[in-house]
């Protein structure tokens, strides 16, 4: 019964916060309770949690209730993926046409890669290559790789102790920490990572991090390619991957910092 109340107020609290729109970026108490059916006492106190999760912030002018600003944190955190995907698909999609093959752009997501990019076909059947939206392993990808090797120290630690599960997908998939952590100190001097048949037998991968503002991975790029041995052109597709990765990041760090500034300009 406990879970079920719980999971009620929940729902009760998301319905108050999806209640404020650019029209109604403000209400009163009455407001919300009277929209929703709910007691004055419980709107209070499911706004009371919600102010002090930061959620929700008061008006102490008129005592209004509007959005706090983690709840504008939680939204830009859309936006970022988002103005990521926007930046990063068409050039992506330029390397996959020029070396006929598949590119991905994928973010970190509770210890894995998530596909927010795909353009390519695969003429294969029981592909491992994830699909938009789906999610892979690490340890195993050239985008995992890449960006965990240039995740913040305490992150990149608790991803490996906790997240990653060392499994045999092929006779080269890493199986202990202490290969992933030497592969990852040489992909931190080269800038880049590979997934030779890490993951699958004869697909051959190569990844690149794409950073933000703090030097620190937001995402990363790749090229999948299926061979019968490691393509020849490899340095080529690399270095290409650098120069589209780079420039993505910067279009991506000017456009947060433009973001932030707006932000810290508001006032609450």
């Amino acid at each position: 019964m406990r879970d079920k109340n719980q999971i009620q107020s929940i729902i009760k609290a998301f319905n108050i916060l999806e209640l404020f729109s650019r029209e109604n970026n403000e209400l009163r108490i009455k407001d919300i309770s009277i929209a929703l059916d709910l007691p004055l006492s419980t709107a209070h106190r499911i706004l009371s949690n919600l102010l002090e999760l930061g959620y929700i912030s008061q008006n102490q002018e008129n005592g209004k209730y509007r959005l706090g600003v983690n709840a504008f944190i939680l939204g830009s955190n859309v936006n970022h993926i988002n103005n990521l995907v926007d930046i990063s698909l068409p050039l992506i999609a330029f390397l996959a046409d020029k070396y006929n093959c598949m590119s991905h752009l994928v973010v970190e997501q509770n210890g894995k890669v998530l596909c927010v990019g795909k353009i390519g076909t695969v003429k294969r059947d029981n592909t491992t290559i994830p699909a938009r939206g789906e999610v892979h392993h690490m340890q195993v990808t050239s985008v995992g790789k890449a960006i965990l090797a240039f995740l913040p120290e305490s992150r990149q630690k608790s991803i490996i102790d906790n997240k990653i599960e060392f499994k045999k997908f092929t006779a080269n998939s890493i199986l202990t920490k202490e290969e992933l952590y030497k592969e990852l100190k040489t992909i931190r001097k080269k800038g880049y990572a590979t997934d030779n048949e890490e993951s699958e037998i004869g697909l051959f991968c190569y990844g690149v991090p794409i950073f933000n503002n703090n030097f620190e991975a937001q995402g990363a790029i790749s090229l999948s390619i299926y061979d019968s041995k490691s393509p020849s052109n490899y340095l080529e597709i690399i270095e290409d991957l650098k120069r589209t990765a780079s420039f993505i990041s910067n279009i991506y760090c000017a456009n947060t910092s433009n973001f932030l500034n707006k932000k810290n300009n508001l006032t609450y």
